[in-house]
C-alpha cells in the first residue's frame, strides 16, 4: 500500500489522527512503508499481469497519492519495446472479438482498447499499423 491507501484506511476506521501519523512515521522509519519500492512494485505487476502502458499506471499511482516526484522517476524505466509488445499482444487477442465490422471500425477500435489500457499514441499507431486486417 501506499502511504496514503495506509492513511485514509486507518482515517476511515476512525483513528485519531496523531496515532495515525505516528504510525506512518515508524513504519517508514523501519522501511516498512516506502512510496518509492510501492510504486516499483505497483509498476511491475500492472506492466506483466493487467498489460497496463505508461499513462494509465501513472495515473493510478497519482491516484494512491504516490508523489509525482516518484512518479517521475519511476514511470521512464518503464522499456519502450516491452510496452509495444505487450500492446500488441493485447491487439492480437482482441482482435478476434471484432466480428462482422469493417476494417475501419476495428481499426478504430483496437486503437480505443489501447489507448484505454493506458499505451502512448505513437505505440499504438505502431501497433495499428503493423496490423493485418
Amino acid at each position: 500500500r501506499s502511504e496514503k491507501d495506509l492513511r485514509d484506511k486507518l482515517l476511515l476506521k476512525k483513528y485519531d489522527t496523531n496515532l495515525v501519523d505516528k504510525v506512518i512515521k515508524d513504519l517508514a522509519n523501519e522501511k516498512l512503508l516506502d512510496d518509492s519500492v510501492f510504486a516499483k512494485q505497483w509498476i511491475y505487476h500492472r506492466t506483466e499481469f493487467s498489460g497496463y502502458g505508461k499513462r494509465r499506471i501513472e495515473m493510478e499511482l497519482f491516484k494512491k497519492g504516490v508523489s509525482q516526484n516518484i512518479i517521475k522517476k519511476e514511470i521512464p524505466k518503464i522499456n519502450s519495446n516491452q510496452e509495444y509488445v505487450r500492446a500488441k499482444e493485447l491487439a492480437l487477442r482482441k482482435y478476434p472479438t471484432y466480428k462482422d465490422q469493417d476494417n475501419y471500425k476495428k481499426r478504430e477500435k483496437l486503437g480505443a482498447f489501447l489507448m484505454r489500457k493506458g499505451y502512448l499514441w505513437d505505440i499504438v499507431r505502431r501497433v495499428l499499423d503493423e496490423f493485418k486486417y
